[in-house]
């Protein structure tokens, strides 16, 4: 009987204790402000959250080639703001676009090919090179289309008309057939003197007239005079 009043006389406490316990985890005023992380990466705004005990959620990405991958944009609760432990806190990170290709650019002109790269934020290199192609043509590119690019620009070589000078290399001790070579593109004619085997490439030039390094003019239609002697 001293027993069953006993239990009686405490349930009221016991109840007491149990509704404060449940009152305490359902209405704990614990709180945390929650840190700065706009601009800082993504690992380091997870370690700086877990240390307040709150949880990272991404609620966006945003493409950004200038930032690095993961960068926090923006944050919600904002920095400084109270809230719960374990509440999560949303973010806005970087990532990084995929990588741009090169476009097709061999036929097309120069302006249309320096237009069509400002377009599409590609920088682009134009090299002239010397071609009987209309001017301005490309006629090559590097790297070839549909290749991702890298950090360094888009090559272009586009064709540049003849000079109407050029100055004369040193051909002396060089094969003859190579030198015909080098000369007949510019619409150059040799005249030659000395041994004469049946094949080129079996003769050196000894000696040239204009020398090396004269300025010639190709409009007059210049030739070169060249001495050779058998290798």
């Amino acid at each position: 009987m001293v027993n069953a009043r006993t239990f009686i006389w405490l349930t009221p406490f016991a109840c007491a204790i149990a509704g404060y316990q449940l009152c305490f985890l359902l209405f704990s005023t614990n709180h945390v402000t929650t840190p700065d992380i706009v601009g800082t990466t993504l690992h380091n705004a997870a370690v700086a959250l877990a240390q307040r005990e709150l949880n990272p959620r991404i609620l966006r990405q945003v493409e950004d080639a200038s930032l690095p991958e993961g960068t926090v944009l923006k944050q919600a609760p904002a920095a400084g703001e109270t809230v719960r432990p374990h509440q999560p806190v949303f973010l806005v990170i970087t990532t990084q676009p995929p990588p741009k290709r090169a476009p097709s650019t061999h036929g097309s002109t120069h302006d249309h090919i320096v237009a069509r790269c400002r377009e599409q934020h590609i920088r682009c290199r134009v090299h002239p090179v010397a071609s009987n192609q209309p001017a301005g043509t490309c006629i090559a590119q590097s790297p070839a289309p549909d290749v991702a690019l890298g950090k360094e620009p888009l090559l272009i070589y586009a064709s540049a008309p003849q000079p109407e000078h050029v100055l004369l290399p040193d051909f002396v001790g060089k094969n003859l057939h190579e030198v015909i070579e080098f000369l007949e593109p510019y619409g150059i004619a040799v005249t030659i003197e000395g041994t004469m085997p049946a094949k080129h490439h079996l003769r050196i030039v000894t000696e040239q007239k204009p020398l090396a390094h004269s300025l010639i003019n190709l409009a007059q239609a210049p030739s070169v005079h060249l001495r050779v002697q058998n290798r």
